[in-house]
């Protein structure tokens, strides 16, 4: 008996598209920040929690004012990796997640019910019900790379944030705002990442260990794909997602974690091993 179905692939598109997505995120941070957003997946937490929490507003309400808490953490993430040593940059993202999973710790953030941002609907792929939350995911995930890889190649703005993104020195010597490119970076990207937290909390729950998905996944998919890079990252989330959807129909769920960390880890080495590791990669 065949180890793939379609349902197994269907639901590990859905996973697979919260890799690609978390990948992208962190892959767009780090080509203009050149820090690895080890908080995205708390960012993402927050997001749905406070969605969850205001559940009892308009649902347009609850989820702006959940993208303006990303947002807001966008900032001081921004405000915060500025330093050019490395490893400052690296402290203040990890200072991120622990304030951040503080924050969540508290009594008004536990036992919150998952928001279905569009409803309890289903659509059908290939015959196989999907919730329309999932199935937005998987559009983000495709749609948004092909056009943020245009945007970048066709348009005036694309090609600030490039030259940001490849030659800050140089850009700022030129007199391009280098510092208004990197905060409308972290600050969107941060946004994108609390939407996507927001649309993966029905299938993820709102747990602590829900951080650690968001992030782990994503980060896999971005250092073996190329972080420095959008298109990679993104087709081996897909990949993650559906190789762990079928390996989780035979083994243990928490098998199929600590697989996901083992291929961070080990990329982690890889990269180091041959390019010298993450600081000296250029877009």
């Amino acid at each position: 008996m065949s180890f793939v179905s379609l349902p197994i692939v269907v639901a590990g598109l859905g996973t697979g598209a919260l890799y690609a997505t978390s990948a992208l995120a962190l892959s767009i941070t780090y080509r203009v920040a050149r820090v690895l957003n080890l908080a995205q997946g708390s960012v993402a937490l927050l997001a749905a929690t406070v969605a969850a929490r205001l559940d009892g507003l308009p649902r347009p309400v609850s989820i702006s004012v959940a993208l303006a808490a990303a947002a807001l953490a966008g900032l001081g993430l921004e405000l915060s990796t500025r330093s050019a040593d490395p490893l400052a940059r690296l402290t203040a993202v990890t200072g991120w997640l622990l304030v951040l999973s503080g924050v969540l710790g508290f009594g008004v953030f536990i036992d919150a019910i998952p928001l279905y941002a569009l409803g309890h609907g289903t659509v059908r792929i290939g015959g196989t019900a999907i919730g329309y939350d999932t199935a937005l995911l998987i559009m983000l995930a495709i749609v948004v790379p092909v056009a943020l890889e245009r945007w970048l190649a066709t348009t005036r703005r694309g090609a600030l944030v490039t030259a940001v993104a490849d030659a800050p020195e140089s850009a700022a010597a030129l007199g391009l705002d280098v510092l208004g490119v990197r905060r409308s970076v972290w600050v969107l990207s941060q946004v994108a990442v609390g939407l996507v937290g927001v649309l993966a909390a029905p299938t993820q729950g709102l747990e602590p260990i829900t951080a650690l998905v968001l992030l782990s996944g994503g980060l896999a998919a971005a250092l073996i794909g190329g972080i420095d890079r959008l298109a990679g990252p993104v087709a081996v989330g897909f990949a993650l997602g559906v190789a762990g959807a079928v390996l989780g129909g035979q083994v243990a769920p928490a098998f199929v974690d600590a697989l996901i960390v083992s291929v961070v880890i080990v990329a982690l080495a890889a990269r180091r091993a041959v390019g010298g590791g993450l600081a000296e990669a250029r877009v």
